[in-house]
């Protein structure tokens, strides 16, 4: 008995345990409510416009809804363009794109600026309607407007924008209904009491129909056509409504009674799904749907558990979009909105069986589910759907497996592991088996049979098929202590994601894989916890982390890593599967994500995502970890804190969307919203509102330009996917999932913003919407300032060409009078030229006269014979004079001249110039006077162009002043100027001939026999013109005329002496020497062409020189390879080697190079002395030059030469440069000190060795040293060891023996007797007198 009493208490409590699953009803609502950003929660109108916005009529405004937020629209007393009333009842759409908006009176949403029309009736007169002030508006299916008003109906075709007029038997006031109603064909509304009025909306045929077999006919206020022809009358009085299938038909009756039995007698609006079935709405009583084909009726109310149920009983509007979307308005709850994609996803609620933690279909279809928190519960496959409890001694299920023998394993956490066979449950612990752990993490079974049991912080167990008793459990991978989640592909690998890689277990074998990235090592997991693990039918392995997830593709053996940042909904996953379209299912702590994973063309893994949360229709976002699960039939099933969701993949993977365009719906800049004709800084951006906007127009300096825009999907605008390219700017296609674009500054120019969209199934639309965007550059940059640019800039043009022309004009005269010019100056330069060759020719000649005559003065001679050779020297000297002066010319007339300025006493100089022509004056009877007004005025000035200014004046002077007249010179000092008057008595000058005296080859009238060269007095005014100063004529009364000339005054340093420098005979020394193997005299190469010059040279050199003669460079070069050459003078111009050649191949020779070379030349130009010069001559003079001079030139050399032997004798240190000429020489002589220094410490040390390092042979190399040291290599050498040998003494603390081996003597005897012939001490003497 009592057995049966507790088999019976069993049972009585399995039956209570059973009951009926509250599933979801077909029907799921989403909602949109003030959170959302409506204005108000009583809703009153819907309406979706042509563009695809949602408009939404509430009590405190009109709505617009994008998909993404409201935009509000207010009524605002006093502002223009604004809504008359807050309280909207209704809203019609008419085929213009107008709104009709109706609240206490009829207001138009214009669309063209964004703003409202209240003036109605103005606004129907100007489409040709009349009303008066009780009128109707109705806009038909067609999208035609009908206006009723009077006894007239106007119909508005808004296609062919024509006006039909309509007279009708009735008054509007007449008609009761809010709203009238029409079917395609015919216009009807409800009269009073109890009539119908019918329209043709063709022909304009009237009907009034009495409503026959109907009780209380006059309660019933709205009528409503559905889109099959029937009829339906409506009242808010009463639950009854009438229906009439056709016009032929009878009315019926339709009762509705609501699930609570309340029957509130109020029936507020009707709408056809066009599906079949009609929706009704109440006021509360929820809303009823009719089905047409079946007569079921079905009343669905608030259900305050259940989020997916209508908002609220009180339905004051219903509408249908062109998606097939059901919008329902509330009276303060909203918006409920129902289309059938929400079917997709059914929630199953259940009291108790809420936070599923794991899931598993049995081979009998029955879903087993586990909780986290309450236990084991079974859904068992019957048409009941019911759903019960089983007596499971835990209450935390982990993990689910049922075995091949049928057997229900259930993984528990801290109670351990139970099976479920033959309606018994069998517990298996720790304690009374071999299972290590209590927490039994996951369950699998193998193809063999054998059970993998992971446990958490006890590693992987596994009992054998053949075994039944748990005590027999063998431990793998004992290292693995953690395993997270397992996954068995159903050969022979098992997959466990561990807290530190993924272990890969051979089941045949027991061995193991640890990996923490692909095989080849070149990848790492991003993280090494991994919570799950699948492998899915393309052989990809899909690893869960809690930061992301990872596809391993093992064909390429390459990882893939995804998160939040590149689609998927959170990075927290919990669970992964595969549907049967080989679709990636992948649950988040954020949502649902569901990938493909393709590969493309260069075989590389493109992954695609589609994305799903409560928006979609889950009860909750977070999902629990693997609580994830495919049945036999392919649906997927979904475990949630709220409960277990079921989702057909079928209907998830239908892609029936249409492409989303992309719609412009708002723009802002500076952070401010642009509204239609307002003003931004000034400038009126919006004309129009931006959904029909083509065009923008911004300034340069406009900031953070904000462009939104929406595609019309008012159920999935979260999954809508944009990209966008600004032409003008980028190239490239930018993606995003925001629905604006923010730009914070555009350059001047022109753009193209393109924008596309891809639609909530992924599929994108390849026509993209286009808007124009001009930004104006700055004022100065603008069209007006740039054509302004332009006209100033052809203005410029124009003036710059005609100033061009002009100084081409102006040129061009120049040129014809330069060119006449330059034609007389060639001319002239012909002449010039002439008479400069002349002079060149005619100074040796001179040379052969005064150089001669100066030798013949120099000797003992008769007063008669002196007298006259006197006379010759003076005409010679005159004639030399005249040549001068004419080179002078040309000097200056080649810019060749220069200032050469030295400081002096300026009066002092004067008076010596002077001085000469003293006497000349008392020869000629003229009163010739020099007078100073300072003793001494010290200044710059060239004492020889100076001085040429002086003898040019005097002489003209002199010239033109008569016997027994006056020449007087005053010098004078005058506001920082010296100046000098020289006044003569002559005939003086006219005033016509003043201003051309001084220009070149100038003369005025005069006697024959005193015509001059014209040139005297140019000379004159370019000396004064270099110094800075200024020349002038004036007449000197009573006759004559006066020069005056200034110069700047100038002081720099001390004054200096400037008398001509003299040389005497004493000044001369003695020759030195003869060498050893020279001849008697020192050797003089003479080298001229002129043959007479040279027998002349020969002749007055010889007693002191032996005199070689050459009568050009190559006859020279003879003479230096057969003698030892101490001297060469050369003439500069010779035929076939002249003597700047010549001089260059002497100092370019080692062999010559340390003989002096003395140059003489006819030409006194600076560039030919300058030119001598650089090629290495030691010397330069001009023909005809002064014999002594020449003389002592000689001399001098010979005399450098010998004080050059004798200080490298008796200097410790002699620099190389001091004793050498050429650079060529200063080298041998260094490099041969150099090589006596490396080689000094070598007794061994020979002349040949340093001809061979130096580069000449012994003979060469005596000749070399004899001529610049004068010692040959030997005692070179040991003069060298001697000097260095007196440095070490005097600086090192060596012994003099050490010494003397130091610098290469064999013994320092040796050393000692060289050292006092070298010193004429002996070294030991010498280190006593140091110390």
């Amino acid at each position: 008995m009592r057995a049966f009493i507790k088999i019976l208490g069993i049972l009585v409590m399995g039956l209570m345990a059973t009951i009926r699953t509250t599933g979801q009803s077909p029907y799921i609502f989403h909602h949109l409510t003030t959170g959302d950003g409506l204005s108000n929660s009583h809703v009153g109108a819907v309406l979706k416009d042509s563009y695809g916005f949602l408009w939404v009529g509430t009590a405190s405004g009109l709505n617009r809804y994008d998909g993404y937020g409201f935009k509000t629209y207010t009524a605002r007393p006093g502002e223009p363009g604004t809504m008359s009333a807050n309280n909207i009842w209704g809203l019609q759409e008419d085929g213009l794109g107008n709104i009709w908006v109706r609240s206490f009176t009829y207001m138009v949403y214009n669309r063209d600026k964004d703003n409202f029309i209240t003036d109605v009736p103005g606004f129907l007169q100007d489409l040709g309607i009349s009303v008066d002030r009780n009128y109707k508006v109705y806009v038909d299916r067609e999208k035609d407007l009908w206006v009723m008003s009077g006894q007239k109906v106007y119909l508005y075709d808004t296609r062919k924008e024509a006006l039909k007029v309509f007279n009708i038997k009735i008054r509007v006031d007449e008609v009761v209904t809010v709203e009238l109603s029409d079917n395609g064909n015919s216009l009807y509304g409800m009269l009073k009491p109890g009539f119908l009025w019918q329209m043709d909306k063709h022909t304009g045929r009237q009907r009034v129909l009495e409503l026959q077999h109907i009780a209380t006919p006059g309660l019933y206020n709205k009528i409503y056509a559905d889109s099959h022809g029937g009829l339906w009358l409506l009242s808010g009085k009463t639950d009854l409504i009438y229906y009439r299938k056709s016009p032929d038909s009878d009315w019926e009756k339709l009762l509705l009674s609501s699930v609570s039995g309340a029957r509130r007698n109020k029936i507020l609006n009707m709408l056809d799904d066009e599906n079949g079935r009609i929706w009704i709405g109440t006021d509360h009583d929820g809303l009823f749907i009719y089905d047409r084909a079946t007569g079921a009726l079905t009343n669905l109310s608030e259900d305050p558990a259940i989020n997916s149920s209508i908002a609220s009983d009180n339905i004051a509007c219903l509408y249908k979009d062109d998606n097939g979307i059901i919008w329902i308005g509330h009276n303060k709850k909203g918006i409920s909105y129902y289309h059938h994609s929400f079917r997709n996803i059914v929630n199953e609620e259940h009291p108790d069986c809420r936070n599923v933690s794991v899931i598993l279909e049995d081979r009998q279809g029955n879903t087993w589910l586990g909780t986290d928190g309450n236990g084991l519960f079974l859904k068992e496959k019957t048409k009941e759907n019911k759903i019960r409890k089983l007596p499971l001694q835990s209450d935390v299920i982990v993990s689910l497996l049922e075995d091949r023998k049928g057997r229900i394993w259930i993984g528990t956490y801290i109670d351990g592991l139970f099976c479920y066979e033959n309606g018994k449950f069998s517990h298996f612990t720790k304690d009374n088996s071999a299972l290590v752990s209590d927490d039994i993490w996951n369950l699998q079974e193998d193809r063999y049979g054998n059970l993998w049991i992971g446990t958490l912080g006890g590693g992987i167990q596994c009992l054998r098929n053949e075994e039944e008793n748990m005590n027999a459990l063998s431990t793998v991978c004992e290292q693995t202590k953690h395993p997270m989640d397992m996954y068995y592909d159903n050969g022979d690998k098992l997959y466990i994601g561990t807290v530190y890689g993924l272990y890969v277990v051979d089941i045949t074998t027991g061995g193991h894989v640890v990996h923490t990235g692909n095989k080849r090592g070149t990848q790492h997991f991003n993280k090494m916890l991994i919570s799950s693990v699948y492998k899915d039918s393309k052989d990809n392995i899909w690893l869960g982390h809690l930061e992301g997830l990872t596809l391993w593709d093992l064909k390429k053996d390459t990882l893939y890593f995804m998160d939040k940042d590149t689609g998927l909904t959170d990075n927290l996953i919990q669970g992964i599967i595969e549907d049967d379209h080989r679709n990636i299912w992948v649950t988040t702590s954020n949502g649902l994500s569901i990938l493909s994973a393709e590969r493309d063309s260069r075989d590389v893994m493109k992954i695609s995502y589609r994305n799903f949360s409560s928006r979609d229709g889950f009860k909750d976002n977070h999902f629990n970890n693997n609580a994830i699960y495919k049945l036999r039939n392919g649906d997927i099933l979904l475990g949630g804190v709220e409960g277990l969701t079921v989702v057909n993949p079928n209907k998830m993977a239908e892609k029936n969307r249409s492409p989303a365009q992309v719609i412009f719906t708002g723009l802002s800049v500076g952070n401010s919203s642009v509204k239609v004709d307002s003003l931004y800084k000034g400038n009126k951006l919006l004309k129009h509102p931006m959904e029909q906007t083509d065009s923008l127009t911004f300034r340069h300096n406009d900031k953070q330009i904000t462009i939104q825009f929406t595609t019309g999907d008012l159920l999935h605008a979260d999954k809508v996917k944009y990209a966008y390219k600004l032409e003008g700017f980028d190239t490239q296609w930018l993606y995003t999932q925001d629905h604006k674009i923010m730009f914070s500054s555009l350059a001047p120019g022109s753009y193209r913003l393109l924008v596309k969209a891809g639609n909530s199934d992924g599929v994108w639309n390849g026509e993209a919407s286009v808007l124009n965007i001009t930004v104006t550059p700055p004022f100065y940059l603008s069209g007006w300032a740039i054509a302004l640019y332009a006209v100033l800039a052809i203005g410029l043009i124009s003036f710059i060409v005609y100033r061009i022309r002009k100084h081409h004009r102006r040129k061009f005269e120049q040129q014809r009078i330069q060119l006449r010019r330059k034609q007389e100056a060639s001319l002239n330069e012909m002449k010039l030229r002439f008479f400069t060759n002349i002079s060149h020719d005619l100074r040796t000649p001179l040379t052969l006269i005064t150089t001669p005559l100066q030798a013949i003065l120099n000797q003992e001679l008769e007063v008669g014979l002196r007298k006259k050779l006197n006379t010759i020297n003076k005409n010679a000297e005159q004639l030399l004079t005249l040549i001068n002066s004419l080179l002078d010319f040309r000097k200056l007339d080649t810019d060749a001249e220069s200032l050469h300025l030295r400081q002096g006493n300026f009066v002092v100089f004067m008076e010596e110039v002077c001085a000469p022509f003293h006497a000349y004056a008392v020869d000629r009877h003229i009163n010739f006077s020099f007078s100073g007004e300072l003793k001494k005025l010290s200044m710059q000035f060239d004492p020889d162009k100076v001085q040429k200014i002086m003898l040019n004046l005097l002489s003209n002077a002199f010239k033109f002043t008569q016997e027994g007249g006056e020449i007087d010179v005053r010098v004078y000092w005058e506001e920082g100027h010296a100046c000098v008057d020289v006044t003569d008595s002559g005939p003086g000058i006219g005033d016509t001939h003043k201003k051309h005296i001084f220009e070149r080859f100038y003369q005025g009238p005069q006697l024959q026999e005193r015509t001059g060269s014209g040139i005297g007095l140019h000379i004159v005014s370019e000396y004064v013109r270099m110094h800075g100063g200024t020349i002038a004529v004036k007449d000197n009364i009573p006759q004559g005329s006066t020069f005056t000339f200034t110069l700047p005054v100038t002081e720099t340093g001390e004054t200096e002496e400037l008398s001509p420098e003299e040389v005497s005979v004493d000044d001369i020394a003695e020759q030195v020497e003869d060498m050893q193997g020279m001849p008697g005299c020192p050797v003089l190469l003479f080298v001229d062409d002129n043959k007479d010059l040279c027998e002349f040279m020969e002749d007055s050199l010889s007693d002191e020189y032996t005199v070689l003669l050459a009568n050009n460079g190559r006859e020279a070069l003879a003479q230096l390879e057969k003698h030892d050459i101490n001297v060469v003078v050369s003439d500069v111009m010779m035929p076939l080697m002249d003597g700047i050649e010549l001089c260059n191949r002497i100092k370019t020779n080692i062999q010559w190079s340390h003989i002096p070379v003395i140059l003489l030349t006819a030409r006194t130009a600076e560039e030919y002395e300058i030119k001598g010069l650089e090629v290495g001559a030691d010397d330069y003079l001009t023909k005809p030059f002064n014999f002594n001079l020449l003389k002592l030139r000689i001399r001098k050399f010979l005399e450098w030469t010998e004080k050059c032997h004798l200080s490298f004798s008796q200097k410790i240190d002699v620099s190389p440069g001091e004793i050498t000429i050429t650079p060529l020489d200063q080298q041998l002589i260094e490099k041969a000190i150099k090589v006596v220094e490396e080689h000094i410490a070598d007794p061994e040390f020979s002349v040949e060795e340093l001809g061979s390092e130096v580069g000449l042979s012994r003979s060469h190399l005596y000749k070399k040293l004899m001529s610049i040291t004068g010692k040959g290599p030997a005692e070179f050498i040991r003069t060298i060891r001697l000097k260095r040998g007196r440095q070490l003494l005097e600086k090192s603390q060596m012994q003099i023996a050490e010494v003397a081996y130091s610098v290469g003597f064999n013994s320092p005897k040796r050393f000692t007797i060289n050292f006092k012939n070298e010193f004429g001490i002996s070294p030991s003497e010498y280190l006593r007198s140091i110390k």
